[in-house]
C-alpha cells in the first residue's frame, strides 16, 4: 500500500483563494447596496414620524377653534420623548427654517428641518443622497 499526504496542494489553496476573491467582488457591492437602502428606509421613517408629529399637533388645534401649526418641532412631542435620528447623518435634532434648503445640504447638527409657516419637513442629506423628492 502506498502511504498518501493528507491535507491540500498549494494548487487547491490558489484555487480556492481565487474563488473567494471572486465571491467577495461580487458581494460587497451588493452589501454597501443594501447598507444605503436601509439607511435611506430608516431616514425616510423617521422622517414620517416627524410628519406624523406635525400633523397630531395640528388637528389638536383645531379643537380649540384656532387651527395653527407647531412653531417647532420637540423631543415631548413624541411618545418616546426622543427626537428622531437621521440614519444618513447621524443625528437627531430638527431645526426650524424659513426655506426649503436644497436635496444634498447637509448640517453640522441636526438631522431634519422644519418649515412651521407651511409645516413642511424634510430630512438633511448626508452630502451624497439626494432627499428633496421625500
Amino acid at each position: 500500500m502506498f502511504l498518501r499526504n493528507k491535507g491540500f496542494t498549494t494548487v487547491e489553496l490558489v484555487v480556492v483563494i481565487v474563488i473567494l476573491g471572486i465571491l467577495a467582488t461580487i458581494a460587497l457591492p451588493k452589501y454597501y447596496t443594501m447598507t444605503r437602502d436601509a439607511e435611506i428606509a430608516s431616514t425616510k421613517g423617521a422622517l414620517d414620524t416627524i410628519r406624523a408629529a406635525i400633523k397630531i399637533q395640528y388637528a389638536g388645534s383645531l379643537s380649540t377653534g384656532e387651527p395653527t401649526l407647531p412653531s417647532q418641532i420637540q423631543a415631548t412631542d413624541f411618545a418616546t420623548k426622543q427626537l428622531p435620528k437621521n440614519a444618513l447623518t447621524q443625528k437627531e435634532g430638527v431645526e426650524n427654517l424659513s426655506a426649503r434648503p436644497s436635496g444634498l445640504t447637509s448640517h453640522s447638527s441636526k438631522g431634519f428641518w422644519y418649515i412651521p409657516t407651511t409645516g413642511i419637513a424634510g430630512a438633511y442629506s448626508n452630502g451624497r443622497t439626494d432627499t428633496s423628492a421625500w
